[in-house]
């Protein structure tokens, strides 16, 4: 067939698809590092950040937050403590040469969470700074300083303070300062070598020699310096065999005799240097003998043996004791001396006890209030401190209290009222005011005065009657109402208001426990609160004031008239 007309057609064939943008998700930095917190204490906050690296798009997965908080410093701000107001100054503890006196103040809030610390809660300042005569007193001396130089002589200095300075003719201060000289010995000086020289001729010229080289000390070494080295230096050389002869060191010291006295031997050894060899000359003895010591034998002394220690001296401070022996064999021809046949030791070193030694007491302060409660207080000086484990010292200072009786209160009255209605309108008529007692007196304090005034007033004659002859105006006597002093006379003058003694005043007319007027007679009192009032009249009160007034005035003083 002919593949030109009858051609296969296309196997395969395509076509787009899923044209929409893939889905992109939101991609996002790493979180920064938190940032400083916004306060210290208390509980603040504190941020971190990131950033978007890929935005989301097509339905991707959307961004998250890109800040984030957190609470920080979450613990307690710190309180600073606050202190109070000083107190006033204590009383000085001397009259003269200087003395101290303190000031105090509490604690208002007390320092938390770290918090300022609370400062000193007394301070003292000094007083009384007239002068007194005063001695000098010195501190103790101070350590030695460092010497100048550390060797051929120095200086050092030691050092002491005035502690308190002499005035008003005390006692002068002596020296602050004094020198010594130091580090006395002379510095040490190193050798110092110089060069070496070349090597020496060989000693031999065969069977082993020497040769050496030197070199000279130029500073010799002194007061501890470095010691020199070697200043010659030796090696073989000719080392082929020679005919040798034996060649012997220098005999050494005599050897300790064998006896000290009566006879003995000792004896001198010398080494071999070089040993013979190769038919040369054969080496002599190494050892001598000789006889020593041959003077009779000297005696030591034989000492008996030491005592018991005796009792000590002293039982504190520093005593001494002693142990004795005696001479048992006696020294004789150069014999070794006898030794001493007593010793001696301290004893009992520990420091005696010294009790406290206390001055008198002082007489009392002043106390420091008259009434309801104070303090005094007594001194007194340490005459010898405590040491050495003694009695230690008691309290220096007492304090009592005193004033303890309550304080007295004066009394306190309350302003006057005004005047009441008159109780005539003519013909000398009388009107009463009154005051409370605003603070009773107590503990002693000043009485309360009257707390009702009387006056007369309406003086003016009524029309159609003359005016009444004068009155004598006397501390009248009151009487009681009954048949054997007469009827009462409300018609009776009445006498100008008084102010009498209770002595005036019969017992059965003096005032009831509270408030009132005492009844039964022409004349009574008036008080309130267990004081006396003014001397009144009561007849015209029943007569001529009439009730309302007579009820006002009574309710001045709380109370009725009996």
């Amino acid at each position: 067939i002919n593949a030109e007309y009858w051609a296969c057609e296309v196997t395969a064939k395509y076509e787009d698809c899923n044209v929409l943008p893939c889905p992109v998700d939101c991609v996002m930095s790493q979180w920064s590092e938190w940032s400083k917190c916004s306060v210290s204490c208390s509980g603040g906050r504190r941020e971190a950040t990131r950033t978007i690296t890929v935005q989301a798009s097509n339905g991707g997965k959307a961004c998250e937050t890109t800040l984030k908080y957190e609470n920080c410093n979450t613990q307690p701000c710190p309180v600073d403590c606050v202190m109070g107001t000083w107190s006033e100054w204590s009383k000085c503890s001397t009259s003269c040469g200087g003395g101290r006196r303190e000031s105090v103040r509490a604690v208002t809030v007390q320092a938390a969470f770290g918090g300022k610390s609370c400062e000193s809660t007394v301070k003292y300042e000094d007083c009384n700074i007239q002068p007194c005569p005063v001695d000098c007193v010195m501190s103790e001396w101070g350590q030695w300083s460092q010497c100048s130089v550390s060797c051929g002589i120095g200086r050092r200095e030691q050092r002491r303070t005035i502690t308190t300075a002499a005035s008003f003719g005390g006692k002068a201060c002596d020296i602050t300062s004094k020198f010594e000289n130091c580090n006395t010995q002379a510095c040490p000086v190193d050798c110092v070598m110089g060069p070496w020289s070349e090597w020496s001729k060989c000693s031999t010229s065969c069977g082993g020699g020497r040769r050496e080289k030197v070199r000279s000390v130029s500073v010799q070494a002194a007061f501890g310096g470095k010691a020199c080295d070697l200043s010659v230096q030796y090696e073989a050389c000719n080392s082929q065999p020679c005919a040798v002869d034996c060649v012997m060191g220098s005999w050494s010291q005599w050897s300790q005799c064998s006896a000290s006295c009566g006879g003995g031997r000792r004896e001198s050894i010398r080494t071999v240097s070089v040993q013979a060899a190769n038919g040369g000359k054969a080496c002599e003895a190494t050892i001598k003998y000789e006889d020593c010591n041959v003077q009779k034998c000297a005696v030591d002394c034989v000492m008996g043996a030491w005592s018991q220690w005796s009792q000590c001296s002293a039982s504190c401070g520093g005593g001494r004791r002693e142990s004795v022996r005696n001479v048992a064999v006696a020294a004789a021809n150069g014999g070794k001396a006898c030794e001493d046949t007593v010793k001696y030791e301290t004893c009992n070193t520990q420091t005696c006890a010294v009790d406290c030694v206390m001055g008198p007491w002082s007489d009392y302060s002043v106390c420091s209030v008259t009434c309801g409660g104070g303090r005094r207080e007594r001194v007194r000086k340490v005459i010898t401190q405590a040491s050495g484990g003694g009695k230690p010292c008691e309290a220096t200072i007492f304090i009592d209290e005193c004033a303890s009786k309550a304080c007295a209160v004066d009394c306190v009255m309350g302003p006057w009222s005004q005047w009441g209605v008159c109780s005539k309108t003519c013909g000398n008529g009388q009107q009463a005011r009154s005051r409370a007692v605003a603070t009773p007196a107590s503990n002693g304090g000043a009485q309360c005065p009257p707390t009702i005034e009387v006056q007369t007033c309406a003086s003016v004659p009524c029309p159609g009657v003359p005016p009444p002859p004068p009155v004598p105006v006397p501390v009248p006597s009151v009487r009681p109402q009954n048949p054997s002093q007469g009827a009462f006379n409300p018609n009776e003058p009445v006498s100008s208001p008084s102010q009498p003694s209770w002595n005036d005043v019969p017992a059965w007319n003096q005032p009831p426990a509270k408030g009132g007027v005492k009844g039964g007679g022409k004349k009574g009192l008036i008080s309130t609160n267990d004081q006396p009032s003014r001397v009144f009249s009561t007849a015209p009160f029943l007569g001529g004031i009439g009730a309302g007034v007579f009820r006002s005035c009574c309710s001045c003083f709380g109370g009725g008239i009996g």
